[in-house]
């Protein structure tokens, strides 16, 4: 483990600890959300390292994070600690961290269904039972159209994989053939 994510882990870790029962999913979704935009604009996180910049107008950016995207307000304490130890440029390294210590936390995986085709409500609910099965913990489903399963299906998490299709039987094919 790097040890930039050996720190945002423990930030992320302390963050949970203190105020973990107090998240809602939607807020993590809105903290994930946060830091796909910090991510996107790095700019924004380099400002944060800039020393002659005044410490209120860093604060102010934030707070305009935290209404924009409808983040928890414990998120400006947290800020304020990673300022204080002039680590504020972690800030969307740290918001993933405290996602994934959240979803291990909770059991919770989001689980994408690819098909090659548009699923009937029928077909979703039985893949949904057939994922339920196999994937544990709570799942958020997500179905997407993807034309190069060739007459098939993919559920992918995180963690696990399955497929069924065409295209995976001639990847095998091919595999089998090479060794």
């Amino acid at each position: 483990m790097k040890l930039s994510n050996a720190v945002t882990t423990a930030y992320a870790k302390a963050y949970l600890n203190m105020f973990g029962d107090d998240i809602s999913r939607s807020e993590i979704d809105s903290i994930a959300d946060a830091a796909d935009f910090l991510k996107e604009h790095r700019r924004a996180l380099f400002l944060l390292k800039v020393p002659v910049m005044d410490e209120s107008v860093k604060r102010r950016g934030i707070k305009e994070l935290v209404n924009r995207f409808e983040l928890p307000s414990s998120l400006l304490r947290l800020f304020d600690l990673l300022l204080e130890q002039q680590r504020a440029s972690l800030l969307a390294k740290v918001f993933e961290a405290i996602v994934d210590q959240y979803n291990t936390r909770n059991n919770y995986e989001k689980v994408v269904i690819s098909s090659s085709q548009t699923l009937s409500d029928e077909q979703k609910r039985q893949i949904i039972a057939f994922a339920d099965k196999r994937f544990p913990g709570s799942k958020e489903y997500e179905f997407k159209l993807d034309a190069r399963l060739i007459a098939g299906i993919k559920i992918m998490s995180d963690t696990m994989m399955w497929e069924s299709s065409i295209d995976n039987y001639l990847r095998e094919c091919a595999q089998a053939q090479i060794w």
